[in-house]
């Protein structure tokens, strides 16, 4: 019998190269989102389109009706790809795997993975180069850093998607009302010194299966990037780097990671480096 694959947040552009792969491949696919219209559901490898509560909106209802769907046998895989699906399916994922299989890591791992504080740390407790970066806990440590960072800087949201969140600090403006700002929305974000915009972006990408053994790698230098001040990229080329490739796998084996990761890398002109 060959296996269904609900592929989730179908209404994304990710989606559809999934979508046309897992279809190729001679797999049953259907399409899930949370609104009636979405770019993959109009794939002609989409055998059938599902709309299904809001992840984000009402997590509870999306795992009630993933739960049901799949004791129903309406899939035989579960393929979340997005961070507001993978949230929801992580901290359920014992139960969805009664009735389905699941390829992605339980919720402590990908809670771990999507926070940028504890990435960078373990990049920088395993070698890995970081720009200049400053964990803030406290206002009393930010007033204390203040008198001694110097812009141009780039305050991070811990957890965030895309470029929301990001706030670009230069010589003219007030690094602690950018950052109180965006601490607002994303509590204690990282300050990092920002590297010329002008440097190199390069991303890995790796599947690794659950012992942590690399299956497959890929690895891409940005050409267009939107919003151009940085942003996530709209234009790439593939690329062969087995040095970044090398570090990217540390990084995920470290962090015990099973699944689809990308990895980034920035090339500081400064000195040559990835970080």
């Amino acid at each position: 019998m060959t296996p269904t694959v609900l592929v989730t947040n179908a209404g994304q552009r990710k989606s559809i190269p999934i979508i046309r792969s897992l279809g190729r491949h001679g797999l049953k696919v259907v399409a899930g989102e949370d609104r009636r219209v979405a770019m993959g559901f109009f794939s002609k490898y989409c055998v059938r389109r599902c709309v299904y509560p809001s992840p984000e909106k009402t997590p509870e209802a999306f795992i009630d009706w993933l739960l049901a769907a799949a004791k129903a046998g309406e899939f035989d895989v579960l393929f979340p790809i997005d961070d507001a699906t993978m949230l929801p399916v992580t901290r359920y994922l014992s139960e969805l795997r009664r009735y389905c299989r699941v390829p992605v890591v339980d919720a402590e791992r990908f809670v771990r993975a999507s926070d940028k504080s504890a990435t960078l740390r373990l990049a920088q407790a395993m070698g890995i180069p970081i720009p200049k970066t400053w964990f803030v806990e406290s206002l009393d440590q930010l007033h204390e850093l203040l008198p001694d960072l110097m812009p141009p800087l780039v305050i991070k949201p811990r957890v965030s998607r895309g470029s929301r969140g990001l706030a670009y600090v230069t010589e003219n403006q007030s690094l602690e009302s950018a950052y109180l700002q965006v601490h607002a929305q994303y509590p204690w974000p990282v300050i990092q010194e920002r590297i010329p915009q002008e440097g190199e972006g390069i991303g890995v990408e790796l599947l690794l299966d659950e012992q942590q053994n690399v299956l497959a790698s890929f690895a891409h230098r940005r050409l267009r990037e939107y919003p151009i001040k940085g942003g996530p990229s709209t234009l790439r080329e593939s690329i062969l780097d087995a040095d970044l490739t090398a570090r990217a796998i540390q990084l995920l084996q470290a962090m015990g990671w099973c699944g689809v990761a990308m990895v980034e890398f920035k090339r500081d002109p400064r000195d040559g480096e990835c970080k």
